[in-house]
């Protein structure tokens, strides 16, 4: 332990918070660019998402940037909401609130390659998902349907990535009479904002014209996130070094508060703060 103090003051005398900060941000600095790098016209994008919306409008499916809307969704479910572009509030997300709490809270509850089937596998795309809604097996979703009066159109109107009780309307109240479950692959490039219809599908206004659905692959920025869930920061731990977390990792007092610590004694935040500054004893 007095080792690690005499480290941590030896920092702070050298401009430092903690033992090895500019090694840790000389190390996020360079992950952070490579990420990019592989984001680039030459690399590879980050996996992308790919949920299942419908062109209320008839104006064609709309996007929002990731890298401008200022939105955050958790997308695959791991408790962190990243950047992410995002639909018009125009369009419509198609969505089921599973767990019943009265929101859209995560992909899970969309349509798309992070919806579980009753398998408990993930679904390959969102009308994969959607067929295990077709009771009838008529191969569209409608009225005859046994939970049609459970699906919903989210659409979201304040372009938060919060769906508000308002938003959420039942496929009957938004004009929906029902949706196919064919679709087509398509080879289309990323629209202007970096986001790419994978796959296009139709559905049927309640006047009987027909509408367009489609998979939107939303560009996301995983290391841009926030924490679905903010833990309390007791005295305790606030009195403690805090680190800035990034991607999938939390702030460290963040970290600490998750693991209810009530008291933090000394040498556990040394640990804590070796393990994420990479200074060894």
């Amino acid at each position: 332990m007095r080792r690690f103090q005499e480290q941590l003051q030896a920092a702070q005398e050298n401009g430092e918070w903690y033992p090895g900060q500019r090694q840790r941000d000389a190390r996020i600095e360079t992950t952070l660019e490579k990420a990019r790098a592989l984001d680039g016209p030459n690399g590879t994008n980050p996996t992308r998402r790919d949920p299942l919306v419908l062109d209320l409008n008839n104006n064609d499916i709309q996007t929002t940037n990731a890298a401008t809307n200022g939105l955050h969704f958790d997308h695959d479910s791991n408790g962190f909401a990243e950047a992410t572009g995002w639909l018009n509030p125009d369009d419509a997300f198609l969505a089921f609130d599973r767990n019943g709490n009265g929101t859209i809270d995560t992909g899970l509850e969309l349509f798309g390659d992070q919806t579980l089937l009753r398998s408990g596998a993930k679904a390959s795309s969102g009308l994969q998902a959607l067929s295990e809604w077709d009771s009838n097996h008529d191969g569209q979703i409608g009225a005859a349907d046994t939970r049609f009066a459970d699906l919903r159109a989210w659409t979201d109107a304040n372009q938060d990535g919060i769906s508000q009780a308002d938003e959420l309307h039942t496929l009957t109240d938004a004009g929906i009479a029902s949706i196919s479950l064919a679709g087509t692959a398509t080879n289309a490039p990323a629209d202007a904002n970096g986001n790419t219809l994978t796959r296009t599908g139709s559905f049927i206004r309640s006047d009987g014209s027909t509408g367009l659905a489609g998979e939107i692959a939303f560009r996301r920025d995983t290391a841009l996130s926030i924490p679905v869930t903010n833990y309390t920061v007791t005295d305790t731990i606030a009195a403690q070094p805090d680190l800035s977390g990034y991607g999938n990792l939390l702030d460290l007092h963040q970290a600490l508060a998750k693991e209810d610590a009530v008291l933090i004694a000394a040498g556990g935040t040394a640990g804590t703060l070796r393990e994420w500054t990479g200074c060894k004893p």
